[in-house]
């Protein structure tokens, strides 16, 4: 479009419209309008082409530079994950795993509140922290799990799930 603009510019003694120009390249007035919108934009370049910067004599690229991985959607996409498996949990494990990892509370604490045994208390939380990890072990963008779960690790796992 351009070398065409500057070839008929030379023949008519002005610059050509942008009807003369489509008519030249045998182009609709659209794609000269959207042909001149993007020249105005700059003259892109691949992310990929290497070039040297003043910092840098090593041919870098421009990808080297723009960018970056945001730790924290991989904790974004963890707590998710974990938030729907600990949906599939009964409300009564649910309430036994807040009280005990997110409350910080004891067995004997716990099962006072929830009017049961501490004995039950165990069997209930350590069944539910199986089915989270029943769970989370059958999602594909999971990040492989030990076979058993510090409490650190749990009490992690469980706030990001409230």
């Amino acid at each position: 479009m351009d070398k065409a603009s500057e070839a008929m510019a030379s023949t008519l003694g002005r610059w050509p419209t942008m009807d003369e120009v489509a008519e030249y390249c045998e182009l609709t007035t659209q794609e000269i309008s959207d042909a001149a919108r993007l020249s105005r934009i700059g003259d892109p370049r691949s992310l990929d082409e290497s070039f040297e910067s003043h910092e840098s004599d090593d041919g870098s690229s421009l990808s080297d530079y723009v960018g970056y991985e945001d730790e924290g959607f991989n904790v974004s996409l963890d707590r998710l994950t974990l938030a729907t498996a600990f949906d599939t949990l009964l409300e009564r494990e649910k309430t036994i795993l807040r009280l005990r990892y997110y409350s910080s509370l004891s067995q004997r604490q716990t099962a006072e509140i929830v009017s049961i045994s501490q004995m039950h208390v165990s069997r209930l939380e350590r069944a539910a922290l199986n089915k989270l990890r029943l769970v989370l072990q059958h999602n594909p963008n999971r990040v492989p799990l030990p076979d058993r779960i510090s409490a650190v690790a749990k009490n992690k796992m469980l706030s990001a799930a409230s």
